[in-house]
């Protein structure tokens, strides 16, 4: 399980920060900060693929099992359906338990985090913004342009105007400029330039040569990552549920938000549960499992689309969560019922979910 799961993580962590190179080539982001912006991302893939990984590694074990007639010796022995299952269960009931802990702490913290460098960065570090031959406005009354940027981070051509201070305006012309960070924050040393302001007294214009020049912006927005709205995924569970300061139309996003974290750690339990049904509903034969581990995929996949869809749509009708809840429950206690009554039904690689519908209903019918 740890294997498949941290190689599927890898595959969609690489896939995701691939989005982010764009800030390497064009912006300047050190390798260093790009790796740890992507690694922010780790948690919420981790979250998602945990129950595929618990469906993979139960199907490999337990077809490993049926190959070698493991699992014939076992049932021959004396082990009761709940005595084979008692084993995954155990181990779907830890990995729902991390689930939890990531949906608590680590997925919120994490991206909160990645949202805040975000921030922070498009607010203050006017070098991942501008653009090459490009008039560009980063904050209010701040307007630069460049010629080009070399390899160096090196800023040739450089014109800025700043109107910070209505009433005396500055434009700076250099022919090099380097935008860097400092204790007071960000600031940018000028190269062979001039500074050019009209004095507010007399009104005439005054032209001041330098060979270097250093000017603070006044762009820090330290309070604007407590100041902005916080995205869903940003939040721990209990904010989720606290929408009293939150505007009427973003309320429902919230709360489908707290849901579905409370939702989808169940389907490491339930996917378990479905792969398990492959290999012990149904007669035993010498010609392999394909048909059945096929039937598995099949409502595998349809689960877990099902699952998002719901999510999705919840975001905008408060009715779908109950039915989110309502799928997953019945999954995991109709899995379970067929694993412990032993229907001698035939399985197919098209009839399993009629299977499941059929124990649901049954299951319904006894309560």
């Amino acid at each position: 399980m740890v294997l498949t799961c941290f190689s599927l993580t890898g595959i969609a962590w690489l896939a995701y920060s691939l989005r982010y190179l764009d800030y390497i080539v064009n912006n300047g982001l050190t390798v260093g900060m790009f790796l740890y912006l992507s690694s922010l991302t780790l948690p919420f893939l981790l979250w998602i693929i945990l129950p595929l990984s618990v469906f993979i590694a139960t199907t490999w074990t337990f077809n490993k099992l049926v190959s070698e007639s493991e699992l014939v010796i076992f049932r021959n022995a004396g082990l009761s359906p709940a005595n084979i299952i008692r084993p995954v269960a155990v181990f779907a009931f830890g990995v729902m338990l991390c689930s939890y802990i990531i949906a608590a702490y680590l997925l919120p913290a994490s991206y909160r985090e990645f949202k805040d460098i975000q921030t922070f960065t498009r607010n203050n570090y006017a070098s991942f913004l501008l653009q090459e031959g490009v008039f560009f406005t980063p904050v209010k009354n701040f307007t630069a342009y460049f010629r080009k940027r070399d390899e160096n981070g090196l800023l040739h051509g450089l014109l800025a105007h700043d109107r910070s201070n209505e009433a005396e305006p500055v434009t700076y012309i250099a022919q090099k400029a380097r935008l860097q960070n400092s204790e007071t924050g960000p600031q940018i040393m000028l190269w062979n330039g001039t500074r050019q302001y009209i004095d507010p007294k007399t009104g005439k214009l005054t032209i001041i040569e330098f060979e270097s020049y250093v000017h603070e912006f006044s762009i820090v927005d330290t309070d604007a990552s407590h100041r902005r709205w916080r995205e869903p995924q940003e939040r721990y569970i209990h904010e989720l549920f606290d929408v009293t300061d939150t505007p009427p139309h973003l309320q429902q996003k919230l709360r489908a938000e707290g849901h579905h974290r409370i939702i989808w750690p169940f389907y490491n339990m339930i996917l378990a549960m479905v792969a398990l049904l492959a290999f012990l509903i149904g007669e035993f034969t010498r010609y392999g499992q394909g048909r059945r581990i096929v039937s598995s995929i099949i409502v595998t996949i349809g689960t877990i689309i099902t699952a998002l869809m719901l999510h999705n749509i919840s975001a905008s009708n408060a009715n779908m969560i109950y039915t989110s809840y309502g799928v997953a429950f019945s999954l995991l206690l109709a899995s379970i019922y067929m694993l412990l009554v032993q229907p001698k039904w035939g399985i197919d690689a098209l009839d399993l979910p009629v299977k499941i519908w059929l124990a649901i209903v049954g299951l319904v019918r006894k309560i």
